[in-house]
């Protein structure tokens, strides 16, 4: 454990102070503040500039060690901890007569190589007390996230709101493309997707 010590300092007015100290005199930690360019931590036997906390030309505060590669600003530091959090949402009702899956909206964020939240919702319905259809979220057309089903109930049109929270690990750094489809069961009826909407939230660093 290093030893704890105080320095000794010179004060003046002009340069920032609140006393005029042209000797050298202890400093009083609970008031005053070291001036330098930057500042070196040395370990148990070095005295070399491989820990520096600094500031540059563009007033951020620097940091560099034996560890991270370069100097990184703090903004560079947070980037890692912060979570990216994107948004899509499709408000459009889409119809379809068909008993193939339908695509009706696909949003393409390019996530990178990490673990996701995704949130989704959206709301399958028709004018028709005939009509029956389902609706499924896709990632990269391959994975199948949620699939929901509505008919006619109790004589009234049929309608549905799906939504969900799913994790997502792309760890692989997959394209991360996201499908909302939709069919019908019921030939010669007609039913709608509206509302479509995805909220992808970062859980881990890349």
């Amino acid at each position: 454990m290093a030893d704890r010590t105080q320095a000794i300092k010179w004060e003046s007015p002009s340069k920032g102070g609140t006393e005029t100290d042209t000797v050298p005199t202890e400093i009083n930690p609970n008031q005053d503040g070291l001036d330098a360019r930057s500042s070196f931590f040395q370990n148990d036997t070095s005295e070399d500039g491989t820990v520096e906390v600094s500031r540059d030309s563009s007033d951020n505060m620097t940091f560099k060690d034996g560890v991270v590669s370069g100097t990184k600003t703090l903004t560079d530091l947070l980037e890692g901890t912060i979570p990216v959090v994107v948004q899509y949402a499709d408000e459009t009702a889409d119809s379809s007569s068909s008993s193939s899956w339908v695509q009706t909206v696909r949003f393409s964020p390019s996530l990178a190589a990490a673990k996701y939240l995704i949130l989704f919702s959206t709301e399958l319905f028709s004018e028709s007390v005939a009509a029956a259809g389902r609706v499924r979220v896709q990632i990269d057309d391959t994975t199948e996230v949620v699939e929901g089903r509505t008919a006619s109930t109790l004589g009234k049109p049929p309608h549905i709101t799906v939504s969900g929270v799913y994790f997502f690990d792309n760890s692989s750094g997959s394209p991360g493309t996201f499908n909302f489809d939709f069919d019908i069961w019921a030939e010669n009826q007609t039913i709608s997707l509206q509302h479509k909407r995805l909220v992808i939230a970062q859980v881990t660093e890349e």
